[in-house]
């Protein structure tokens, strides 16, 4: 039993050392989307001119608490447009956009750390980043893609990642879920064990 608990501490380890990150490409905020009134980047309070913009929302937690990175680009060879990203939990309520905020975004001229597998477009107005953002693992989050103001709509990418952690999307798997997928696990360590 010792060595099995063993193998299971490395294994979680080993997985923070090479942490994957979630990242999504090629998405369009378009006026099909759902519109809504958008909190100011600090949630401090609605704001005017993001007054029925269009947005769009992707479930996600992580498996270790700590810090992560979370971007929305827009890329270069799309249309310049100014981007607006956000974090919930555990969703967004279209209704009161202040409700269940965690962190925000507007402009940024920080350089991408998840985003770095395609060119961007220069500038801040593409770009919205959030930094070392404190994420409780297996916690649900939703990060909602949205604009500036209802005419900024195109094309972008995000990512979240850079942290302790793998970054999942979807649905946190139901308690249940967890503890069969733990017996699987120690099941498999047992026959290798065995062989």
């Amino acid at each position: 039993m010792k060595k099995i608990a063993i193998l299971a501490l490395a294994t979680v380890a080993a997985s923070n050392a090479f942490a994957a990150n979630l990242v999504i490409n090629n998405e369009v905020l378009s006026l099909s989307d759902p519109t809504y009134q958008r909190a100011f980047a600090d949630g401090s309070g609605l704001s005017g001119v993001g007054n029925g913009v269009h947005y769009r929302t992707y479930d996600f937690y992580v498996t270790v608490s700590g810090t992560y990175d979370a971007e929305m680009a827009v890329r270069d060879t799309n249309t310049a447009w100014d981007t607006f990203a956000f974090i919930y939990t555990p969703s967004l309520d279209a209704n009161n956009a202040l409700l269940n905020f965690v962190a925000g975004s507007d402009d940024s001229s920080d350089p991408l750390t998840v985003l770095t597998a395609n060119s961007y477009l220069l500038g801040t107005a593409g770009r919205s980043r959030m930094a070392s953002v404190n994420l409780v693992a297996n916690q649900q989050y939703q990060f909602v893609a949205t604009s500036f103001a209802p005419t900024d709509l195109g094309t972008f990418d995000i990512g979240i990642g850079n942290g302790q952690g793998d970054v999942i999307a979807g649905a946190v798997p139901e308690p249940a879920t967890m503890t069969v997928l733990g017996l699987a696990a120690l099941a498999a360590a047992r026959r290798r064990k065995n062989k």
